[in-house]
């Protein structure tokens, strides 16, 4: 599936954001071994609670607020400059937005791409999709994710596959 309407799946962002194939993705943040390149990589914005943003989330992603409050004018005035700042350091003039399983960031993606946004929702949300799940019809990797420091955040309960 890939990218369309306005969905991304969770296997198809994490190979953007690690174009090197080292399971580091965006490594250019933290002066690594330097291998991805920012040009491919959309602005992922997180739209969990922010609590649960510091614990964990995907590599590179931001958080202004939840999914109910990133419709308020001033939390798309941080998200237009948050964009703005993307772009300049040679990132793509794309978003990628998620919640918990995808509902509420669809929801939300909706409303910012009448404000004029270039905005996609993750398939199945951070929890499902990217941490993972036993539900047989939804894809998932237990991808990497890092907290608000930038450090690796190892999974706990979550059988491998």
């Amino acid at each position: 599936m890939g990218i369309e309407d306005g969905l991304i799946e969770a296997g198809v962002l994490m190979q953007v954001l690690d174009d090197d194939l080292d399971n580091d993705m965006c490594d250019y943040r933290f002066n690594r071994n330097g291998g991805d390149v920012i040009e491919n990589d959309p602005l992922i914005i997180d739209l969990r609670n922010e609590n649960d943003y510091n614990l964990g989330h995907i590599p590179s992603a931001i958080w202004i607020a939840n999914a109910e409050d990133i419709i308020k004018a001033e939390n798309i005035k941080k998200l237009k400059k948050e964009l703005s700042i993307h772009i300049d350091n040679g990132g793509k003039n794309e978003i990628v937005a998620y919640c918990y399983t995808g509902h509420k960031s669809g929801l939300a993606c909706g409303f910012l791409r009448a404000y004029g946004l270039n905005i996609k929702n993750l398939m199945y949300g951070y929890t499902l999709a990217w941490e993972g799940t036993d539900i047989p019809h939804i894809p998932y990797l237990e991808a990497p994710r890092e907290n608000s420091q930038g450090v690796t955040v190892p999974y706990k309960n979550i059988p491998s596959t």
